[in-house]
């Protein structure tokens, strides 16, 4: 992949994570398994953010 087609990448990732968490929000779902579904979604977050940094 290109460093050009990188960012665009990042970009579709940080949409996709964000509609799991607006699904999140509107789901009538325990507090406890809000927590951790919520938990998965910012751990990959996270693995997103550290190739940033190591693309960076």
């Amino acid at each position: 992949m290109t460093q050009s087609n990188e960012p665009n990448e990042y970009d579709r990732q940080f949409r996709h994570l964000n509609r799991r968490l607006e699904r999140l929000e509107d789901t009538q779902i325990s507090p406890q398994e809000f927590s951790r579904a919520f938990d998965r979604v910012y751990a990959e977050f996270a693995g997103v953010n550290s190739r940033i940094d190591r693309v960076a």
